[in-house]
């Protein structure tokens, strides 16, 4: 998207404590609406959570308003400072992720990769910004910060590999045999900052596959759905990129008992890998798609 950057005013202090960019002092070339003049005028006088809290939704209404303006992108990461303000890092999280997904290598992506792994470290998370920062030195290995965000780093160096494999050793309760789910949202969620932060690395297939399995093991089956996408999106040539269509095509068919997007993603499985693994099994499961159990079975026994 085009960045254009407007002042709003007030003073927004960024997550690892440095000054606001010179971006957001810039002068608007548009009138701001009224009521956010107003909200900003109360959080420049008198600043509480709840009048930050009333702005950032503003600027993110404003936003549905015109998709298309150039404002946005400005309005956007002033609505994220002012939720960080506000030690709201869970909003904050989930907007940093939606533009670094949606908009990677444009103006903001590399203060809001840093800022990501920042407010991860506020959370008490040391392991989640060890990932965004590694990610981040892969992604931009010519930065001039280079050093200083190794030295953010705790430990030894990430590498997503052991970190990985460390997850999955406790993953599974020795007595219990059932996941934990605390240590299964770590493992779901390292791979998806991996990803994030530099996504033109071809193994994010591999580490988003391993999300969506674990996810699928929490019955978290909307979210299963969304790494499957993401692979086929960003990763189409991968060899993962069959199974996660097949995955999200069965997710569909047999957990979320959607038929009808199940049968459409069958068919495409069929026009885009039919000579892969799984094509009879696609085949064999669209064959049988609105059949239950039991007529299966009699078809087989006759």
């Amino acid at each position: 998207m085009k960045l254009l950057i407007i002042a709003i005013g007030i003073i927004f202090m960024s997550c690892n404590g440095q000054n606001k960019t010179n971006e957001a002092n810039e002068v608007a070339k548009e009138p701001i609406e009224k009521g956010i003049s107003e909200l900003q005028k109360e959080v420049n006088e008198h600043p509480t959570k709840q009048n930050r809290n009333a702005l950032a939704t503003a600027f993110l209404s404003e936003i549905q308003k015109d998709k298309g303006s150039p404002h946005n992108a400005t309005l956007f990461h002033n609505a994220i400072n002012l939720f960080v303000q506000n030690e709201n890092y869970t909003r904050a999280v989930s907007l940093l992720k939606q533009t670094i997904h949606g908009d990677f290598g444009g103006k903001f992506t590399k203060a809001d990769i840093l800022q990501l792994a920042s407010i991860n470290e506020k959370m008490g998370k040391p392991e989640y910004a060890n990932a965004i920062y590694a990610s981040y030195l892969k992604a931009f290995p010519d930065v001039k910060n280079r050093a200083d965000v190794k030295a953010k780093m705790k430990g030894e160096y990430f590498e997503i590999e052991s970190a990985l494999k460390g997850l999955v050793k406790k993953m599974t309760d020795s007595k219990t045999n059932k996941v934990n789910p605390e240590v299964a949202k770590d493992y779901i969620e390292i791979c998806t900052l991996t990803a994030l932060a530099n996504p033109k690395e071809q193994k994010n297939a591999k580490y988003l596959q391993k999300a969506a399995e674990v996810t699928r093991s929490l019955r978290m089956f909307p979210k299963a759905i969304q790494f499957y996408e993401w692979i086929r999106q960003s990763y189409a040539d991968t060899p993962e990129a069959p199974k996660a269509l097949f995955m999200e095509a069965f997710t569909f068919d047999e957990k979320l008992n959607d038929k009808e997007k199940a049968r459409k993603l069958y068919e495409l499985f069929l026009v885009q890998f039919p000579k892969d693994d799984f094509a009879d099994d696609t085949q064999f499961l669209l064959d049988n798609l609105d059949k239950s159990n039991e007529d299966i079975i009699r078809k087989f026994g006759k």
